[in-house]
């Protein structure tokens, strides 16, 4: 019930299209009904290339999580509301993407981290693994857009 009023709420109509799926979905919490401020994010499709032998490469269908965010005040040390983030991606983020990869064929959920120690910790403590340094390598060579230059792509499945 929740996951509906969210998504009937939360999506704007996306600006680009294929086959009348879905490409970029995002929207700031806080503007959705129900008065919500505590964190904002986008979603949106992507391709994750992965080296297999020689030339020879594969892709990996994902959801890209960007402009993952929590709102000031609710970065406390107050241990009840010191999760939101993990709320976030438990209870929105992850069933988004769910619900949306049966119609893309999204096999991971990912993102590009800064490459800051704590906060790929923190993503590591939310489920994200980081990819093994000749495939981050790859990664970096092949499609990584010139805005995450320096960040660290990484994954969960979906």
């Amino acid at each position: 019930m929740l996951l509906r009023l969210i998504l009937r709420s939360c999506i704007e109509k996306p600006r680009n299209s294929l086959g009348g799926l879905p490409v970029s979905i995002g929207k700031s919490v806080q503007r959705c009904k129900g008065n919500l401020h505590d964190s904002h994010f986008s979603l949106r499709t992507c391709l994750v290339p992965i080296a297999l032998s020689g030339d020879l490469f594969s892709t990996i269908p994902a959801i890209e999580l960007s402009n993952f965010a929590v709102n000031e005040r609710y970065r406390t040390r107050e241990r009840a509301i010191r999760k939101v983030g993990a709320y976030a991606l438990a209870a929105f983020i992850r069933p988004i993407a769910q619900y949306v990869s049966e119609f893309v064929g999204a096999k991971w959920l990912c993102i590009y981290a800064l490459p800051n120690d704590k906060l790929i910790g923190y993503y590591g403590k939310l489920g994200f693994s980081r990819l093994s340094a000749e495939q981050e390598s790859f990664v970096y060579s092949h499609v990584k857009p010139k805005y995450d230059d320096g960040c660290i792509v990484m994954y969960q499945p979906l």
